[in-house]
């Protein structure tokens, strides 16, 4: 994640995966190319698990590895959070008053940190990504907060 556009109105943060969400999209289309053009040299079974195997990678891809754009405006009183994905764009809009702070949530994986971003709002912690990442996020939450509260 990184700051895209920084103003007094408006912080702008996106997330651009794009090694992972592409790598893992032709990851996952390795299999079902195999099983189509190579039908002679095994069984059905073997062409459908292969099939089975790439949409379910393919799918991983899509729905754990969106691009992300998160929007703050006070113009609008609003904080969106946009979803970018091959099938489409989704948005969630929050109230900008009710955002109390930005924070990172963490989670440990073979003694590994992973955090992702989320925001305090009117009390609940709500997720602004789906899967934790080994790159911190508490440089960014710290931008966030300083912009929410005037320090940037």
């Amino acid at each position: 994640m990184r700051i895209a556009v920084t103003t007094p109105d408006r912080l702008v943060v996106v997330s651009r995966p794009w090694v992972f969400t592409v790598g893992t999209t032709v990851l996952g289309a390795a299999p079902i190319v195999i099983a189509l053009i190579k039908p002679e040299s095994s069984g059905p079974e073997t062409r459908i698990f292969l099939a089975l195997l790439g949409a379910g990678i393919i799918f991983i891809a899509w729905k754990w590895m969106p691009l992300l754009t998160l929007d703050f405006d006070r113009s609008t009183g609003e904080v969106l959070l946009t979803e970018h994905r091959f099938t489409g764009n989704r948005t969630r809009a929050y109230e900008l008053a009710l955002v109390e702070k930005a924070m990172h949530q963490s989670s440990f994986s073979d003694n590994t940190r992973l955090e992702r971003l989320a925001l305090r709002i009117d009390g609940r912690p709500v997720a602004m990504e789906y899967a934790y990442v080994s790159d911190g996020r508490a440089k960014i939450a710290r931008e966030i907060n300083d912009w929410l509260t005037g320090k940037n």
